[in-house]
């Protein structure tokens, strides 16, 4: 399937139907409705018809025609060109390249030739690697070397980098996830990671998007999402839309601003008769809220940016919940949530979701992890005497109080005190506040006292009063 940009319709031919007949029909798509434009199609000779598959289209903007070459047909593989003008099919060429299907064209609208590359060739059951182009009246193969010997691939012209764009395919015993641009003299693969490998799925350029999209195919099971290419990067753009499916046409309808896609293969290998668009008004999560980790009683933020028409809404979330501004929460409904003072509870998993005219879409989770006071204890035991207790990641310039006990336990710090609530590493005996004070301008302090030999073999907690963050438990001794 390709778009007609001189009468503004969507052109199909062909295929294959849900009782695996071959067809020979050609539509058009204006947006609203099909419409047969002719039932008798490309045949070898005036007067029989030639209904085929897995062949290959490319739309020829310069002389407004589209141009099909080859496919599988009742006699077998075809090597035939043929041109449609809106009215009518015409017979262009029996000579060129071999007879195959499963190969893939695009046209270069900055050389004026359709690009043709690849397929599977059944006199030697191998796949071709060959490049050829059509100038409207012969064809030339113009390289022989580039990606290697692949079909049922994808290719898509890139009017902005003037560069035909190559991904995938199913080669001998391996389905290749490989991006190759053409340039109209030689291939170069500019990339190797992006979609899963696959075969039998479809792009389009997107002129709003100034992307090339793909979407579904198979990569051991059939796919329902969509890509885009941007000339250096793949990036994943949705998993929701059309149902997975293989085998289908796709293509851009420049007039509306729309990638059009039309049948194929479902996961249940049922033919498809369903017809799909999406526009250019997409909503799009471009930087997703990162990991963050902050000591107690520090503040911490996570940042969205998001692309869409209309004006967006946002709404973060903690651990599922959404969330209000109070208290130490600020931007709840902005792109960026700022927590100002951390306390352990906050540690969590934080999303957003992002609401624009065109629905709404959830960002990957970040977390958040609190980081607790660490404490250090050194002191001259049994006899008593100096003693050293340093500590760090405690809130910069807050106070901290330095805690006692004879024992270790679970104390709860009673609700008359402050940090109520807060469950200590100590137990009851003995328990008091050996020193309090300034945490340091870091967060990182140590003091220096003389003990006498009652404390060796105690314990020692700090609390961060203005997180109610406590510390590890250390032993003097």
């Amino acid at each position: 399937m390709v778009f007609d940009t001189q009468r503004g319709v969507a052109v199909l031919f062909g295929g294959m139907n849900e009782r695996s007949e071959l067809l020979g029909d050609t539509w058009t798509w204006d947006g609203s409705e099909w419409l047969q434009v002719a039932e008798a199609g490309p045949t070898p000779r005036v007067g029989q018809r030639m209904p085929r598959a897995s062949h290959a289209m490319a739309y020829d903007s310069a002389r407004g025609v589209v141009v099909l070459f080859g496919g599988g047909g009742q006699s077998g593989f075809l090597g035939d060109t043929w041109e449609w003008d809106g009215t009518r099919w015409e017979l262009k060429a029996v000579q060129g390249p071999p007879p195959r299907p499963n190969h893939a064209m695009a046209y270069d609208a900055a050389r004026g030739v359709t690009v043709l590359f690849g397929g599977f060739d059944s006199t030697f059951g191998h796949h071709w690697d060959d490049t050829w182009t059509w100038d409207g009246s012969s064809w030339t193969q113009v390289q022989t070397s580039g990606p290697e010997g692949r079909e049922e691939h994808a290719m898509a012209y890139d009017p902005v980098r003037q560069v035909v764009v190559l991904f995938g395919g199913d080669a001998p015993f391996n389905r290749l996830g490989d991006t190759w641009e053409w340039n109209g003299s030689e291939w170069t693969r500019v990339a190797t990671s992006g979609p899963s490998a696959r075969y039998l799925h479809t792009m389009t350029w997107h002129e709003s998007r100034g992307t090339v999209l793909l979407f579904g195919g198979i990569d051991g099971s059939r796919q329902g999402d969509t890509w885009e290419w941007n000339g250096s990067t793949w990036r994943l753009l949705s998993t929701s839309g059309p149902p997975p499916r293989s085998q289908h046409a796709m293509t851009y309808d420049a007039t509306r601003d729309a990638a059009i896609i039309f049948g194929g293969r479902d996961r249940f290998n049922v033919r498809l008769g369903d017809t799909w668009e999406t526009t250019g008004a997409t909503l799009d999560i471009v930087e997703h809220p990162r990991d963050q980790t902050a000591r107690g009683g520090a503040p911490a933020s996570f940042t969205v940016v998001a692309e869409g028409r209309g004006e967006l809404t946002y709404q973060w979330r903690r651990n599922g919940q959404s969330l209000v501004d109070g208290g130490t929460i600020i931007g709840s409904q902005t792109d960026t949530l700022t927590i100002t003072r951390v306390f352990r509870s906050d540690a969590a998993e934080y999303d957003v979701k992002v609401t624009g005219d065109c629905g709404t879409v959830t960002s990957e989770r970040a977390t958040l992890s609190v980081v607790d006071p660490s404490l250090t204890v050194n002191a001259t035991c049994p006899d008593g005497g100096p003693i050293s207790v340093a500590w760090q990641y405690a809130t910069p310039s807050g106070a901290v109080a330095l805690l006692y006990a004879a024992n270790t336990g679970r104390f709860r710090i009673p609700n008359s005190f402050e940090c109520a609530g807060t469950q200590l590493g100590l137990g009851a005996q003995s328990l008091r506040v050996a020193w309090r004070g300034e945490s340091g301008s870091e967060g990182s302090r140590t003091i220096f006292a003389s003990a006498g030999p009652e404390v060796c073999g105690g314990y020692m907690q700090l609390i961060d009063l203005s997180s109610c963050a406590p510390s590890n438990v250390a032993r003097v001794e």
